[in-house]
Parts: structure tokens; C-alpha cells; sequence
């Protein structure tokens, strides 16, 4: 008899070689699997897929499925078909998942980022409620799951690696949780025990800046005005949150009562390339500052200019919420990073899988009508965080305006007892013409990081008790 000589297997990954083990084990003998599995140990995964193309309630056949969308880029679909997978007692438990885990699960994080990986309601409830099962590609679909739930990220939080994106972002959320709720020492221990860890291996501006920028707001927000300061200012100009931090910074002159320094911050948001910023508070705070140096006339200009910017700010805002396609304002954003790439993804994922039978395309078209509600839904909140903000400075402004007019009176009043000989001072302004100009150190070019250090001579024209 002659002898045939098997094809040498290829079993270079664990998935692979478990694939074969359950081969043996189950003692298959169906022809059209085990040409199937020659294929995917012969890396044909084009042929496997096709293959596999009918429906099966074994655990075994799916988790193959998993395995050959996630090596043929079809990632939304291995992602389902891993969900799906979970729901079944004892998967997450078995041989079979830990050496799908092997291939899937590395660098898992930024895989699911890098594909866009969207998340159905139901598929977020289903991850939450899931315990520990010591898998990396789950522990990273919980992560995603986890997102913007508030303090329920602590639960996946100790699961992910140090330097795990995921993790960073559901550390903003818990930080900003517990900033809301005015716990500041426990939003510090994550800064401390989550950021600063990653931070210190790091040499990215933008993930440095939004630490200090984290940092800066929580020692505000516990009256540490001084190290706030200091935080705020190590914001280099080159990151997209300087600006943020020079304009929030100017309540803590505010607070100090340094006019010199708000009057010369004013001076250089008035330049022609701040002029299309959303930068509402910008003459709330100089209005302040003029009014606590006493001069009201100027007090009267920052009103108006107020008036003036934020009238067409308010007009696109309601133009935006009104809309059905708003606009998005930070494409930079984490969740609008993801939906971008979603919608790009999701169709051609869908295209290439249109046909087969076994890949729930159901399910993945209703993934691609459920990104565009996100992409809306991501964009408006965008616009409403915009309109609270807005709401705000003009409540502030209100304030001003009511204590604008109360000095007035008083200063009226104060007036009404001089003695008729006396040099009359007009109540409609009791400063002088020109009043706090800007001091500049030269006259020539100002470079970026000179922006934000001019100063002003500011006169305070506040009539003294004793006048």
C-alpha cells in the first residue's frame, strides 16, 4: 500500500491549535467541516467564512466565526458574534474562550477604539452585569460598555492595564462624577493612582495638558487658588486646551483682584484671532474687573460687547439644536473620534459580508442606522454644553449689571451730600477718559507664548469714604 503524507498543519497560534483539539475530541467526520478547518489551518480565511456560511448552535463553530472576522478586519461582527458567545453558561469559563482570548484579546483596547466598535443598549446592559472572567478582550468590552456610567467604572477600572486608553477615559468620567458631586479628595486619588502612573512615561502635550488641566479645575474647586494658578499656566500654547486654561485662570484674578493682569488677558482676546472663539465669559470678567476699579463707563462697553458676540452665538446655538444634521463642534473629541470611524467602517463591513447568512447582518445594519442617531446625539450634546455655558455667563452678567446699577445709586447718593461748591462729577461715568490703558513692553511683534502676559496699569476710580 501506498502511503499519502498529510499537509503539514501551520498551528501558530493558540485559537488554532485548539481548533484541532476539538477536532480530535468531538471526533467530527463531517466532509464539509473538516475541509472547512483544512482551509483555516491553511489560513484561508476567505473560504472558511464562506464555509461556515449556515447556522450552528455550537459553541465551537461560533467561536470559529469570531476568530475568522476578527483576522479578515470584520470587526463589528466578531465583536456581536463574541457577545452573543457570552450569554451562553460556561463559554466565558472554557478552554475554547481562553484561546480565542489569546488572538483576540491583544492590545485589545486600542483595537476596539481603532475599529470604531459600536455598542447596542442591550449589549452594554448585557457587559455590565457580567463578572470577572480574567479575559483581556472582555475586560476590554466591558471598558467600552462602562463609558460615561458615572461611578460603575470603578468596577472595570482595576482590570485594565496601566496604559490602557480605556482606562484613562473612564477615569475622566469617574473624575468628573465626583467633581460634580463636590468629592474632590476621591476625583484626586484617581487623578493620582490612574493619570499620573501613564503620565510619567509619557511625552504626549495634549494627555499632560489635560492633566493639568484636571488638576487645575480640582484645586480651584477646593479653593487652592495659588496651585490652581500654577497648573494652569504650565498648559503649553501649542495644546488645544491653552485656551480653555488662560480664560479660566482670569476668575482667579477675579478672586485675587488683579485687574492688571484680566485687563491685559482682555487685551489679547481682543486680537483679530480670538475673534471666532466661543469665548462668552471673556467681557463677563473684564465688566467685573472695571466695575471693582469703579469704572463704569467701561463697565457700559462690556455690556454691550457681550450683547453684541453673544446674541449670534445664541442664534447658532438654536440654529445647531434645531437642526436635524447639527454640526460638530470637536471632531477631536474621544466619542466623536469613534462614531467617525464607525460610519466609515460599519457600511463597508456590511458590503463585504452581504450575502452570507450565518454573520447577523441584521444586526449590523441596525448598527449602522444606530451611529447615525449617535453622531446627532454627539453633536447636539456638544451644542448644549455650549448653550449651559452661555446660560451661565449671562446669569453672571445679570449680577454684574444689577450691582452695576446699585453702585450707581450709592455713588449718586454719595454725590447728592457734597457741598455745592464742590467740583461736580458726572453720574454717568466717574472714571477718567482714558483710563487703565494697556502697558506693553514693546511696540513691535508679539510671539504666541507672549500672548497671555500682558499687563495693564489699572487706575481704581472708586470714590473714598472720606471724599
Amino acid at each position: 500500500p501506498i502511503k499519502i503524507k498529510r499537509t503539514t498543519l501551520n498551528l501558530d497560534d493558540p485559537f488554532l491549535v485548539q481548533a484541532y483539539g476539538q477536532l480530535r475530541e468531538k471526533g467530527i467526520q463531517n466532509k464539509k467541516i473538516l475541509g472547512v478547518y483544512d482551509a483555516l489551518f491553511a489560513k484561508d480565511y476567505q473560504t472558511v467564512l464562506a464555509g461556515l456560511d449556515f447556522h450552528s448552535h455550537q459553541e465551537f463553530i461560533n467561536a470559529t466565526k469570531v476568530y475568522v472576522l476578527y483576522r479578515l478586519g470584520h470587526a463589528q461582527s466578531a465583536v456581536n458574534l463574541w457577545i452573543d458567545l457570552s450569554k451562553r453558561p460556561g463559554f466565558l469559563d472554557s478552554q475554547l474562550a481562553v484561546a480565542l482570548d489569546q488572538v483576540v484579546g491583544q492590545d485589545a483596547s486600542n483595537w476596539l477604539i481603532k475599529k470604531g466598535i459600536v455598542l447596542t443598549k442591550r449589549q452594554k446592559l448585557h457587559l455590565q452585569k457580567l463578572r470577572d472572567y480574567n479575559l483581556q478582550f472582555h475586560y476590554s468590552l466591558q471598558g467600552l460598555a462602562f463609558l460615561r456610567a458615572g461611578d460603575q467604572g470603578l468596577k472595570i477600572i482595576p482590570f485594565l492595564e496601566k496604559k490602557d486608553p480605556l482606562r484613562l477615559e473612564l477615569a475622566k468620567s469617574l473624575i468628573l462624577f465626583y467633581a460634580r458631586k463636590g468629592e474632590l479628595s476621591s476625583a484626586a486619588k484617581v487623578l493620582k493612582g490612574v493619570f499620573e502612573p501613564v503620565l510619567i512615561e509619557s511625552n504626549d502635550t495634549e494627555d499632560i495638558s489635560e492633566y493639568y488641566l484636571m488638576l487645575a479645575r480640582l484645586l480651584y474647586q477646593a479653593k487652592a487658588f495659588d496651585a490652581a494658578w500654577e497648573y494652569y499656566q504650565l498648559i503649553p500654547d501649542e495644546s488645544r486646551h491653552y485656551m480653555t486654561a488662560q480664560v479660566e485662570s482670569m476668575w482667579i484674578s477675579i478672586r485675587e483682584q488683579d485687574f492688571g493682569r484680566i485687563k491685559g488677558h482682555a487685551k489679547t482676546l481682543e486680537l483679530d484671532i480670538f475673534q471666532k472663539e466661543f469665548l462668552p465669559e471673556r467681557h463677563l470678567v473684564t465688566a467685573m474687573a472695571h466695575l471693582k476699579t469703579c469704572q463704569f463707563e467701561k463697565v457700559n462697553h462690556s455690556f454691550q460687547y457681550f450683547l453684541r458676540e453673544n446674541k449670534r452665538h445664541a442664534r447658532d446655538i438654536t440654529k445647531q439644536l434645531g437642526s436635524d444634521a447639527p454640526i460638530v463642534l470637536d471632531k477631536k473629541n474621544f466619542f466623536m473620534r469613534g462614531i467617525q470611524v464607525a460610519q466609515k467602517r460599519l457600511p463597508l463591513e456590511f458590503g463585504k459580508l452581504k450575502g452570507y447568512k450565518g454573520y447577523q447582518l441584521g444586526k449590523l445594519q441596525d448598527q449602522i442606522e444606530l451611529v447615525k442617531k449617535q453622531r446627532k446625539q454627539e453633536a447636539r450634546r456638544q451644542w448644549r454644553n455650549r448653550e449651559l455655558i452661555l446660560e451661565q455667563a449671562i446669569q453672571r452678567m445679570r449680577f454684574v449689571k444689577v450691582e452695576y446699577l446699585s453702585s450707581m445709586r450709592r455713588l449718586k447718593d454719595k454725590l447728592a451730600r457734597l457741598q455745592k461748591n464742590t467740583d461736580q462729577v458726572s453720574t454717568k461715568s466717574s472714571s477718567l477718559k482714558q483710563p487703565g490703558n494697556i502697558v506693553f513692553p514693546f511696540d513691535g511683534m508679539f510671539f504666541s507664548d507672549e500672548l497671555f502676559h500682558v499687563t495693564s496699569a489699572v487706575t481704581n476710580l472708586c470714590l473714598k469714604d472720606g471724599l
